[in-house]
């Protein structure tokens, strides 16, 4: 019988890892389960936790069908990515097709393509990112009070600090933010955040003269 003899719940756990090793492509992911068969589709269906990942990639039809399947108290996983032709209109865009869910984001991704315009750098274009999405919250009056994860990715090949605060208001009780290759001072403390995780590639140079220091090089990630 194969799958199929399997017990609901079994089935339910393995579509379930299945979404989450796509990470932004989750949704993408759970529409390809509920087209496997009639018998896929039902348990696909019945499990709303599978359409809980919510990416830029998708097409705004997508999204709505995403948030449908998923239901009003769903528990979000954002993804949002820094494309060529993306400026700060075409993010509103998404925060306009998620408005409605925004509140139960859980975590939120931001991410950027590799291949860049060589006058813009990747770590610049995830700054115009979260610049333009934290600009949207603000506007729109949204707060994320489920929001517990944000992950904010630069260029591997750069770094970007950015001297001006950046207002974390919408996200009141964040618990984890990682930054890698790219860095974003808030206008406040922090207080609700429990683990902080940066990520930097350091030059040659600067790691010959850390060197001497072994326990500081422990406490290091590049």
């Amino acid at each position: 019988k194969g799958i199929n003899g399997l017990p609901v719940e079994i089935v339910t756990n393995i579509f379930q890892f299945a979404v989450l090793e796509e990470g932004c492509n989750g949704g993408k992911q759970a529409l390809r389960l509920s087209q496997v068969s009639r018998t896929f589709r039902n348990i696909a269906l019945k499990s709303r936790s599978l359409w809980t990942t919510l990416s830029s990639g998708d097409s705004t039809n997508q999204l709505k069908e995403l948030i449908s399947r998923a239901g009003p108290h769903g528990e979000y996983h954002a993804f949002v990515n820094y494309e060529l032709h993306v400026d700060l209109s075409d993010i509103d865009w998404f925060t306009d097709t998620c408005q409605s869910v925004i509140p139960r984001w859980k975590s939120l991704t931001l991410t950027q393509d590799e291949n860049l315009d060589e006058d813009l750098s990747d770590s610049i274009a995830v700054s115009f990112l979260f610049e333009g999405l934290s600009w949207s919250f603000v506007e729109r009056g949204l707060r994320l009070p489920l929001l517990a994860s944000l992950d904010v990715h630069g260029s591997k090949d750069d770094v970007y600090v950015d001297a001006e605060p950046v207002d974390y208001g919408w996200a009141p009780n964040l618990r984890t933010l990682r930054c890698s290759h790219a860095l974003f001072f808030p206008t406040t403390a922090l207080t609700s955040v429990s683990t902080f995780d940066y990520t930097q590639k350091f030059s040659d140079p600067f790691l010959d003269l850390l060197f001497p220091l072994s326990s500081l090089l422990d406490l290091l990630r590049y």
